[in-house]
């Protein structure tokens, strides 16, 4: 230590001295032992001339010259010891042996087309503790395996010995599908049949879907289009989840053109409506011609009309259109013939109701100048 004092002689004048003493050797030394197989550090303080029992938390030999005392974690500490002469002495001593660092980790995978499994391999560099059941071990402690049969993202926690733990994250797509889709569009009934195949063969998991007798092939038809997820078990008790996509299925609305004919016998027009598909027979009072494309009807009234086609595909479309071509007939109440302009010759006519078949059939004839 530094030391101050002061001196006077026989007169007693005085005077103040420092020194400094460095060449006491200290009676208390530091040891440190690591045990690798639990991760803790032995520290022990040796005093050989004796250490004077104080510290409950360490352990003294029965000579009384060595303190004991197990750390399991790194830092630096510091702590009295007493000799056994009564001096205290501070000791200070610092642990960084101790293993704190998560294990590193290497994923490989290996693919076996025998099974279509992939066995992933979580290789360390340092030897890892026994906390994954559903995983292998290596003899060498440092490689975990686990094999596996679904694709997918996995995220599974590796620890080592010391309980050091890192997450790694891997993702499986080398596992093939043992299911096929097959579509097959029937433009008869604008439906899509759906083949789902497992030549392994597959479970009977599905009321709607029909299984063939071999039980290799799934099947179902659709009405409409869209995108499609569903779940198939094979044989071998492995779940699938197959998507596929429906976009065969008709359902654009026809287009339909409208033709007027005016006969002028019958003073009425005949509507023709012609559609780019095939009509269904969903209009019992208009005439399907033979090719299924043209529907036809008679009007025997001017006017605004709304009408809906629809196709053999169910696609609805609806159609306006306006009849004014129509001529009103004009008789008198004895006259002979039945006319188109109320001023003809002169007479005085009055509108009927009545339609030209009608008329006719009374014997009452066209008008030659004004019927056309």
């Amino acid at each position: 230590g530094t030391y101050t004092t002061p001196f006077s002689d026989i007169y007693g004048n005085s005077t103040n001295v420092t020194f400094t003493i460095n060449e006491i050797k200290p009676n208390f030394s530091v040891q440190k032992t690591y045990n690798s197989a639990n991760n803790t550090v032995e520290v022990k303080v040796i005093n050989n001339y004796g250490i004077k029992a104080t510290k409950p938390t360490w352990k003294l030999n029965s000579s009384k010259t060595i303190y004991t005392k197990v750390y399991e974690d790194n830092g630096t500490y510091t702590t009295p010891f007493v000799d056994k002469n009564g001096k205290e002495v501070k000791v200070t001593f610092t642990i960084n042996e101790i293993d704190k660092t998560a294990p590193t980790i290497t994923i490989k995978k290996t693919y076996d087309s025998k099974t279509n499994t992939v066995t992933v391999s979580a290789v360390s560099n340092e030897k890892l503790g026994k906390t994954k059941p559903t995983w292998s071990l290596s003899s060498d402690a440092k490689t975990y395996s686990k094999v596996y049969g679904d694709n997918g993202t996995y995220t599974t926690p590796f620890s080592d010995i010391y309980g050091n733990s890192t997450n790694v994250t891997f993702t499986i797509n080398e596992i093939k599908s043992e299911f096929s889709v097959q579509k097959t569009y029937n433009s008869a009934n604008n439906t899509v049949e759906v083949k789902v195949i497992n030549n392994y063969g597959i479970k009977a998991t599905k009321p709607t879907w029909i299984l063939s007798s071999d039980t290799k092939t799934y099947s179902k038809v659709y009405e409409k289009n869209g995108t499609y997820t569903t779940s198939f078990i094979s044989k071998n008790g492995k779940e699938e989840k197959l998507t596929f996509i429906i976009n065969e299925i008709d359902q654009t609305s026809s287009k339909i053109s409208i033709k007027k004919t005016y006969d002028s016998k019958t003073n009425t027009i005949i509507i023709s409506a012609t559609s780019n598909n095939k009509l269904d027979k969903t209009k019992p009072t208009w005439i399907l011609s033979s090719d299924k494309k043209t529907y036809s009807k008679v009007y025997n009234k001017n006017g605004t009309y709304t009408t809906t086609f629809t196709d053999i595909y169910g696609n609805e479309e609806k159609v306006s259109f306006t009849i004014n071509e129509i001529n009103n007939i004009y008789i008198t109440k004895t006259g002979k013939h039945y006319h188109f302009n109320g001023n003809c010759n002169g007479g005085t006519y009055y509108i009927t109701t009545e339609s030209i078949k009608e008329l006719e059939k009374r014997g009452i004839t066209p008008c030659n100048k004004c019927v056309v």
